[in-house]
Formats: structure tokens, sequence, C-alpha cells
């Protein structure tokens, strides 16, 4: 009879912790990455490399072209995050202001997972400065941990998010290839990454 209860105990307990794990939640992770590349290459190499690479990600981008600042500055221009709260909740607007060239998309690989990202090329002495930013947004856990379906949706979303190095890993693969693909057609350098790859 003991043993019995030992069982009981452990699996309801076993439970309440994977209940925790499956608690709905909306998730929001904001993250970017700076790179340079050479003045060797034109403006317009740098920006079919970065544009080619946005429709392959993206069949829905969109693309602002500019005219160069002129003279060239010594510095590059730099991203922005926009917040605007909508009542209790805070939304963040990636922008690129005064950039030369912007791409952004916003992607659903799934109904849980959204991201919204804005890429854009910004020209100075020293060559460019090709900037990503990406705001993810993530709903976890099942709205009904007594549905097996939602349950099971949930459990298996997490199993796939913790192959990936959770939720961090996932959007660090994104940005790796994104780069790794424009990088085939022009060099860029890893100037500045959050979270640090």
């Amino acid at each position: 009879m003991k043993k019995i209860m030992i069982i009981i105990i452990a699996g309801a307990m076993t439970l309440f912790a994977g209940c925790a794990t499956v608690a709905p939640t909306t998730e929001t992770y904001t993250s970017y990455r700076i790179y340079s590349t050479p003045n060797s290459y034109t403006l317009t190499e740098v920006r079919n490399a970065l544009v080619n690479t946005a429709k392959e990600f993206n069949n829905n981008a969109v693309v602002m072209n500019n005219i160069p600042p002129h003279p060239l500055p010594e510095t590059p221009g730099r991203f922005t995050i926009k917040h605007m709260n909508m009542g209790p909740v805070s939304m963040q607007f990636p922008q690129m202001p005064d950039a030369t060239v912007s791409v952004s998309s916003t992607k659903s690989p799934s109904s849980s997972e959204s991201m919204h990202w804005v890429a854009g090329i910004y020209p100075y002495k020293g060559g460019y400065s090709v900037q990503f930013v990406m705001v993810a947004t993530y709903q976890r856990g099942a709205t009904n941990i007594f549905d097996p379906v939602a349950l099971g949706a949930a459990l298996g979303r997490e199993a796939a998010y913790s192959q990936e190095g959770g939720v961090e890993g996932r959007i660090k693969a994104w940005f790796d290839d994104f780069a790794n693909k424009i990088t085939k057609k022009v060099p860029m350098e890893l100037e500045e990454a959050y979270p640090q790859s």
C-alpha cells in the first residue's frame, strides 16, 4: 500500500512539474546583429546580397531603397526600437531610420511563433554597416492542460525548442543562416550582437 501511495504521489508531482512547463505564456525576444562589409564592394552588390537572401527567407519582404548620404559619414547610423504601449502590453517595433536600404518582413513558422525582422544597410566612409533586428514572439504552453491534443502540441513544441538550444538557440540559428547566406555573396564581419553569438 505504501508503494502505491509513493507511486501516486510521485506521479502527481511529475504532473504538476509538467504543468509548470506547459503553463500558457507569451514570450517576446528582441535580438540584433551588426556586421561590417568593406568598401571594396559597391552598394548595389551589398544590396543585392541582402535583398536576394531576404527573398529566399520570405516571400513577403518589403524593400525600401533610399538615396545614400552625401558626403558619407565617418560612422554609420544605427537601428532603433520603437516601443508602443497598448493597454497593459508593450509592443516593440524594430526600425532602420535613415538606412539607405531596408528590408522588413514578418514570418510565422507556426501558429505559435511570429518573427518580425528588419535589416538595413548604412554606408559610411569605412564601408557598409549591415544590421539585423528581430522581435520574435512565442506562444508557449497549452491553453488547456486537460485537452490531450493541446497538451501534446505544447509538449512537442517544448521538445523541439530544447533540441535547438531553447528559443534562444532557435533565434541564433535563424541569424546564423541568414548571415551565412549573405556572406557567400559579400563578406561580412560580426561587430556586435545581442545575445552574444
